[in-house]
């Protein structure tokens, strides 16, 4: 096996694939698949709950074969290369495949003249060890919008469960599409976030991972349509030149609707800076985020106090839609977290009680619809 590859590319695979190899697991395979054929060159690892295929472009391939290295290793070679930029930068890439193993080779060029050769010999592994990727099923791919689908993981993952003692789905981020709209749901059972917008998709109800969901919204080109399907226990994701596949929840996801329901409910409406601004008054530093605060709304004006301060934060922040009194306990950090999500300079707070979730929403129509969840913290007092 012998072939050129292009350095930016070979950058970019090395150390993607190397991310998810490295995956501890029962299933541990920390290495790289390298294929070279008449259609050009692939990259894929694999492990238990992630694997990933990425086809690398622009490539000469002087004779077919494959290769098998260790995902450390090779990225340790390809990390230290320079994106090429004229005259300047690491040249495409020479792997051949030798009897003592594979080489890697080229040369840099820096702008103060000087040359440096780089030059690798890796260990060739056994292939036998490594598993069979798995095809997608092409009739199966639904498509969506790449920067859509980016934009509700990071949208919801936040609330995500982190914890030992949630339920494992919790854990994960909940995709559906009821026919008429696509709608992606988190929560760890404190807060909750769910981003949707009218696409006209088949129906399906699926829980992918929180690490399927942090490497499609690292990895996916958001400017290109993201062709995606769930299937027998695996989501499939196609982005580009890149091919994900994960390992699904099989689990039902725990029914929200009731607790979304805005119907009957009271509300007021808050410009979104100035209330992040006086919550991060009262939590000036990061060991007093779990602290309680106490928000209480008295003839159209808004004030804050924080249990860790005896200060209260009250410089006449002004609501609207709402001149009575209320008050509320919340974590101070899971209003600030849910805030940063609106897009909008405006936000509508939501509410019955004390005891019931606080639920806020853009106060404007957008082409999206976000709406998140916090739970109450219950009086001291």
């Amino acid at each position: 096996m012998e072939c050129i590859l292009p350095v930016k590319q070979l950058k970019y695979a090395a150390s993607l694939l190397s991310n998810i190899a490295n995956i501890k697991s029962s299933f541990f395979l920390p290495y790289i698949l390298i294929e070279a054929s008449a259609n050009g060159v692939t990259m894929s690892s694999v492990s238990l709950e992630l694997s990933a295929k990425i086809k690398i472009e622009d490539v000469t391939v002087v004779k077919e074969g494959s290769v098998l290295v260790g995902a450390s290793s090779f990225n340790g070679f390809a990390v230290n290369l320079q994106d090429r930029s004229g005259d300047y930068g690491t040249e495409p890439v020479l792997l051949k495949k030798m009897k003592s193993g594979i080489e890697l080779k080229t040369k840099t060029a820096y702008k103060n003249g000087d040359l440096v050769i780089n030059k690798a010999r890796l260990e060739e592994i056994d292939q036998s060890t490594f598993p069979d990727f798995l095809s997608i099923n092409e009739s199966s791919l639904m498509q969506i919008d790449g920067l859509f689908l980016k934009e509700s993981i990071d949208k919801t993952s936040y609330a995500i469960s982190t914890g030992d003692d949630s339920m494992e789905i919790l854990r994960g981020i909940n995709m559906k599409s009821d026919g008429d709209s696509f709608i992606v749901t988190a929560t760890n059972g404190r807060e909750l976030s769910r981003y949707s917008r009218h696409i006209d998709l088949p129906v399906f109800d699926s829980t992918i991972t929180s690490l399927i969901s942090k490497n499609i919204s690292k990895y996916i080109m958001p400017d290109k349509p993201v062709e995606f399907s769930f299937q027998s226990g695996k989501a499939f994701i196609r982005s580009g030149n890149l091919e994900m596949i994960g390992s699904l929840y099989m689990n039902d996801y725990p029914n929200v609707e009731g607790v979304l329901n805005t119907s009957g409910l009271k509300y007021f409406i808050v410009n979104k800076e100035v209330l992040i601004d006086a919550i991060r008054g009262c939590m000036p530093s990061a060991d007093e985020r779990t602290s309680r605060l106490n928000v209480y709304i008295k003839g159209g004006v808004l004030s804050l106090k924080a249990e860790s301060s005896n200060e209260t934060i009250s410089d006449g922040i002004k609501i609207y839609d709402f001149d009575g009194e209320f008050s509320f306990d919340c974590n101070g950090w899971y209003l600030y977290s849910a805030l940063a999500k609106v897009e909008g300079d405006t936000v509508s707070v939501n509410f019955k009680d004390h005891v019931s979730p606080i639920i806020l929403r853009d106060y404007l129509e957008q082409p999206y619809s976000l709406t998140l969840l916090i739970l109450p913290m219950r009086s001291i007092k």
